[in-house]
């Protein structure tokens, strides 16, 4: 229901990633401020470092090409490592910070073009 109430009717994709018959990670997108913003994606840790996300993103990607969107955006905090090393190497900007009191909670907005 949450997550019915946040999207909304607007365009969305939910994607499951499976490895060895279980449900190993998920990623959902979905139309904000004409992006198309990756609002939560994660792999379960002891299947990270597979290609899972790498493959999740660029479905993600590809639908919002095909979609008509020329930039994709998202938000992390400063304490997801993996998350912020996977953007830089995948060529995506970070644009914003917003503080907060403890520094590894600050929120990092990225955004690709994908034009």
């Amino acid at each position: 229901e949450y997550c019915t109430n946040r999207i909304g009717n607007s365009k969305h994709i939910i994607l499951a990633a499976y490895a060895e018959n279980e449900n190993v990670g998920y990623l959902i997108g979905y139309d904000k401020n004409n992006s198309f913003y990756c609002w939560v994606a994660a792999v379960e840790e002891k299947y990270r470092r597979r290609g899972i996300l790498t493959q999740m993103m660029i479905i993600f990607e590809n639908y919002a090409k095909e979609l008509g969107y020329s930039k994709v955006t998202l938000k992390t905090l400063n304490n997801k490592r993996e998350m912020l090393s996977y953007l830089v190497k995948n060529n995506w900007n970070f644009t914003d910070i917003i503080k907060n009191e403890n520094v590894i909670q600050n929120e990092i907005i990225a955004e690709k073009e994908i034009c």
